[in-house]
């Protein structure tokens, strides 16, 4: 009888059976977290990666390369951001795609299949973050947080937000475009800040007080040493050789506050909102039904150009008057009234269509339309206000 059956060549209790079983199971319930920034987290377990697993005849675990780089390149597809159009609300409100230029995140997808190739051969469950040749602080719709330039180069206008908070609105000059120097289009990056820098090119040699580059040669400066406006369509026929001509009082505000890695969204709107050239050192608001600036809500610039903006509204019968206070380059600090909508005299002033004013800002503060009789027109000395055309100068 004992002649009828083969003796097996592999029974339970091989010792190289056993250790295969023992590799099977370990790879089983091992896997990989993958910590992509914010609450991202993707997983790759055995439900993926057994169909690229095997052992050659000596038990030594084995992966497929090819596989583990197909799923790489799949990681990378899903989160990269560089080279995509991601959207960005505007701070007019209007919707624009911007390409992520250097702004974003790009996986070095050679150096991450390396990496991943080697922890599955290790068979250990580990939890990591791809290796990226460019990141940044943070991960979500278009990665810019709430701290952030924007410059509109169809509105020739910039703001600089850091935490939420609008610290700069201010007209800029963008690059020529009639010269073939029209500032690019993206979303950049502050690569670092340097005052007192000279700008060289092949014509040209510039010292500016405050430099913020984001591209290459192109970035934020100071500008009023060679320019008087800023805004309006100067930069059609005038403009720069690409940089952000920008007002040194604003540009200081900027270089004060800002860091390196900052992104900074560079766009041509859509829309032209109809703001006007200013001179150095002005910023304009536009009309508001609401009786308030187009850069507060609260009508209050706590820049340190010290201004306190109530914008007029079109009607002047039911507006009332507000208040503001301006600190003066001084240092000192005035409580001031700004008749907003109505026609009422406040302290012996009389304000006539105010449905747009002129202020003026010194060292010793005026308020003024340049046609007033006294020294002040909320009425403190008996200045008459007259429609103005909606313009705050700061001297």
């Amino acid at each position: 009888m004992a002649e009828c059956y083969v003796t097996a060549d592999i029974t339970s209790g091989d010792e190289s059976l056993v250790e295969a079983v023992s590799l099977y199971n370990q790879y089983a319930s091992m896997y990989i977290n993958y910590y992509m920034s914010g609450d991202v987290v993707v997983t790759l377990d055995s439900s993926t990666f057994m169909d690229w697993f095997s052992l050659d005849v000596e038990n030594q675990p084995s992966f497929d390369y090819a596989s583990v780089a197909a799923w790489v390149e799949a990681l990378a597809d899903t989160y990269d951001t560089i080279g995509t159009y991601e959207p960005f609300v505007t701070s007019n409100g209007e919707t624009v795609y911007v390409e992520s230029v250097t702004y974003g995140w790009k996986m070095d997808r050679e150096a991450e299949t390396e990496e991943l190739y080697s922890l599955l051969l290790a068979g250990q469950t580990e939890g990591r973050s791809p290796v990226w040749t460019n990141s940044v602080l943070t991960r979500g719709t278009n990665d810019v947080g709430d701290t952030y330039v924007e410059i509109d180069y169809t509105n020739q206008r910039m703001w600089y937000y850091k935490d939420g908070e609008l610290l700069v609105e201010t007209p800029v000059v963008t690059g020529d475009v009639s010269d073939g120097n029209a500032s690019p289009e993206g979303m950049f990056y502050i690569v670092y800040k340097k005052q007192d820098a000279v700008l060289t090119g092949e014509t040209y040699e510039t010292p500016v007080d405050y430099w913020m580059p984001f591209y290459g040669n192109v970035g934020i400066h100071d500008a009023d040493s060679w320019r008087s406006s800023y805004g309006g369509t100067i930069y059609m026929t005038n403009g720069s050789h690409g940089c952000i001509n920008t007002p040194t009082a604003q540009a200081q505000t900027i270089f004060e506050n800002i860091e390196a890695g900052t992104p900074v969204i560079c766009y041509s709107s859509s829309i032209n909102y109809g703001y006007s050239t200013a001179s150095s050192g002005t910023s304009y608001v536009a009309n508001s039904s609401s009786g308030s600036s187009d850069s507060s809500s609260s009508g209050t610039d706590n820049d340190d150009d010290n201004i306190v903006i109530i914008d007029g509204n079109s009607s002047d019968s039911t507006g009332t008057s507000s208040s503001g206070t301006n600190t003066t380059g001084g240092g000192s600090t005035e409580t001031n009234r700004i008749d907003d909508d109505d026609d009422s005299t406040s302290s012996g002033g009389t304000s006539n269509s105010d449905a747009e004013f002129e202020i003026t800002i010194s060292d010793e503060t005026v308020w003024t339309d340049g046609s007033a009789s006294g020294s002040a027109s909320d009425g403190s000395s008996g200045g008459t206000s007259g429609s103005e055309d909606g313009v705050i100068i700061i001297e």
